[in-house]
């Protein structure tokens, strides 16, 4: 199949049945068959398909009535998108991407918790310190927490820019990652368990995304500020422009 998108060498089919009858004269044997006939360059070809079959009991041969159709012949036998030739669409690249996983429960806080640590009094937290979102919090009540993220620091930074954060984590969080297998969460212990590069790359210079739940009955899309961050259970795209969100959302429809 691949020869027939060979740039440089391309073959074409010229005629094409994909299932037709095939009957063994000597033993009685039957079976489906395909017949293609291929030509190298590009050049436009026949389909044929079976659209009747007729047999008796005298004779094992069976009568068949075929339509035709002209065009490009694809790799797959058919006429029309070339499916089986479909490629990523370039401009998706990454637009989507899993939320985060803090492995580790202590990253979360309720917003009583965040104030016990400065939150609100010291604005300086905002940095570390943001709104957080997962699956149920789309379909459901949220939750109304928040989530320490100290990606890009160092542990000698978290300790002497952000006091409170770091004798959290160090209490709450640094004795689940000493038992964690994985050398990188045992020695990266103030950090999420991944560094989820292309979400945080993808949000450089947005001010919103549109999130959907991973798994769900109901494909939901919302709008979430790049303040919030996602969990792993949501799926975050790109894309800041309501016409986007529109086109993810609304059905397609016709007028004549």
């Amino acid at each position: 199949m691949k020869p027939l998108n060979d740039a440089k060498k391309p073959l074409s089919l010229t005629f094409a049945i994909p299932d037709h009858p095939w009957v063994d004269g000597n033993d009685g044997g039957a079976v489906r068959i395909a017949m293609t006939v291929g030509r190298a360059g590009e050049t436009p070809g026949l389909l044929q398909q079976v659209t009747q079959e007729s047999s008796d009991e005298h004779r094992e041969a069976r009568d068949v009535v075929l339509n035709r159709r002209e065009g490009e012949v694809f790799a797959d036998l058919t006429i029309g998108a070339d499916v089986a030739g479909a490629k990523p669409l370039k401009s998706n690249e990454n637009l989507c991407a899993e939320g985060v996983k803090p492995h580790g429960m202590g990253f979360v806080l309720s917003r009583e918790e965040a104030k016990s640590l400065g939150y609100e009094a010291d604005g300086k937290l905002a940095k570390v310190i943001r709104e957080y979102r997962n699956g149920r919090d789309l379909t459901q009540k949220p939750r109304d927490v928040l989530i320490i993220d100290l990606h890009g620091l160092s542990i000698d930074e978290v300790r002497n820019d952000y006091p409170s954060v770091y004798q959290w984590i160090l209490e709450r969080v640094k004795p689940e990652r000493d038992q964690n297998r994985e050398p990188y969460r045992r020695q990266n212990w103030w950090l999420f368990g991944r560094k989820n590069t292309d979400l945080r790359n993808s949000m450089n210079d947005i001010d919103r995304y549109i999130a959907t739940v991973k798994t769900s009955k109901h494909r939901l899309f919302q709008y979430l500020s790049t303040e919030t961050l996602p969990d792993s259970k949501l799926i975050a795209i790109a894309i800041a422009e309501s016409f986007e969100l529109g086109v993810e959302v609304d059905p397609i429809s016709w007028t004549t």
